[in-house]
């Protein structure tokens, strides 16, 4: 028998579900979470607010927000290069279609799996593996 097993660390949605955001990844093990989200929802706010929750239980954090409504792969790999930098253990995603789905773009593209020394599951990434 051929099993495979996914297991996504959480998915939580609904009215006033922002406010879950700190504690979601605080259970993960997330110690400094690299935030992902574009100029639109932080304009909106939602961004502030993701990180007041964030702060309050006592994450710091990192904020990317430098891609376009369809990044490009040179804004995923700019991206991957700031994660690494950062010393962030997670990523979290914050808004509409772009910033959930960047992160799932990253270590599955060429350029990246490329030059990965680790394996996790189906992809490669460099270094530790962040929880998303």
């Amino acid at each position: 028998m051929n099993i495979s097993k996914f297991v996504a660390p959480e998915i939580i949605f609904g009215r006033g579900s922002l406010s879950q955001i700190g504690e979601s990844a605080a259970r993960i093990g997330a110690s400094k979470v690299f935030l992902v989200s574009d100029e639109d929802v932080i304009n909106a706010g939602w961004v502030d607010q993701a990180l007041h929750y964030l702060h309050a239980v006592g994450l710091e954090t990192e904020i990317y927000s430098s891609l376009t409504s369809n990044p490009k792969d040179f804004e995923v790999m700019e991206g991957a290069r700031q994660y690494q930098a950062s010393g962030c253990d997670a990523i979290v995603a914050v808004g509409g279609a772009v910033p959930p789905t960047w992160p799932r773009r990253w270590p599955s593209s060429p350029a990246t799996a490329a030059s990965c020394a680790i394996t996790r599951g189906s992809t490669r990434l460099p270094g530790r593996s962040p929880p998303w």
